[in-house]
């Protein structure tokens, strides 16, 4: 029992990243004819009996690939910065689309950015709020100021957002800090701010670290978004931009060393019942969510 166990973690845990990641850039038809696609149907298939997590991992791959016709070779695409407002009609910038809230910019000699589109700023919502704030566990953004501007996280820099006194509001979980941190789903290990540097002791007083710490005496929960970078390596990451993945409870602080031989905060995090399971939302981003991602840069 134990070697199935093992060969099922690496399955779902390095096999089919390896796909998701690796495979996938380039990916073409003969290769998929060859061996992928058979082997994403015999993972799907119900008879192979495989848990519910790796079926439905290999379903999302399935569906990705044939979405793009088994084939990663580019496609040309023209990028356009116009330095105006988006359109209200357009399919990812205007107020029906992704980025709705959002408007690009690119200055002279710098890379392109984003700002939020001063037409909607009586929409913009407020994400000083403890709890849900009005949003669905699983719901997606695919830039950081999307999520400022729905609520999320009110930081357009900084994983964690709250008040010192009464606790974090939101944090971003990424690979900023892989190799300190430790994502295990329903249990996260969150390093405090800083938590890399050579002093990193004298960042347990800021802002950020002060909240964390205080949503452990107070008890609010803390909004959890994970983000696509370092999706590789971190199994309930999305394939791209972030997603809301719930309530978590502060329930832990430790005190460890970090390879610079510097002292930093550790906190532990527990997610709350009676919420949507991470499994059931993990197919998010959605195919075509993914793809109008992919049309972002193309401008308006």
């Amino acid at each position: 029992m134990a070697a199935v166990a093992e060969n099922l973690r690496f399955v779902r845990d390095r096999l089919l990243p390896y796909l998701e990641f690796d495979v996938a850039k380039e990916m073409k038809p003969n290769l998929a004819d060859y061996v992928v696609k058979d082997m994403l149907c015999t993972m799907m298939d119900p008879q192979t009996r495989l848990p519910r997590s790796v079926t439905k991992y290999a379903k999302q791959l399935y569906d990705k690939f044939e979405a793009e016709g088994w084939d990663a070779t580019p496609k040309p695409r023209a990028l356009v910065f116009t330095g105006e407002l988006p359109p209200e009609d357009h399919d990812i910038w205007g107020v029906d689309g992704i980025m709705h809230g959002a408007a690009m910019t690119k200055e002279p000699g710098k890379k392109l950015d984003y700002r939020f589109d001063p037409r909607y700023s009586d929409e913009r919502c407020d994400g000083e709020v403890y709890g849900h704030n009005g949003l669905r566990v699983g719901e997606w953004f695919p830039k950081l100021i999307v999520a400022n501007f729905r609520g999320a996280h009110s930081q357009l820099q900084r994983g964690i957002c709250g008040d010192e006194d009464t606790g974090a509001y939101s944090i971003l979980v990424s690979s900023l800090y892989s190799g300190l941190d430790l994502d295990e789903g329903d249990v996260l290990y969150y390093s405090a701010e800083g938590a890399k540097g050579k002093d990193a002791r004298e960042k347990f007083d800021s802002k950020a670290n002060q909240s964390m710490a205080a949503s452990q005496r107070s008890g609010n929960p803390v909004r959890v978004l994970r983000s696509a970078k370092g999706a590789r390596n971190r199994h309930f990451a999305p394939s791209c931009g972030i997603r809301y993945d719930g309530l978590y409870d502060v329930t832990e602080m430790r005190v460890l060393v970090n390879e610079q031989g510097s002292s930093y905060q550790r906190f532990k995090l527990e997610r709350r019942g009676g919420q949507p399971t991470l499994e059931s939302i993990r197919h998010i981003p959605t195919v075509e969510q993914r793809q109008d991602f992919d049309r972002i840069k193309e401008g308006y």
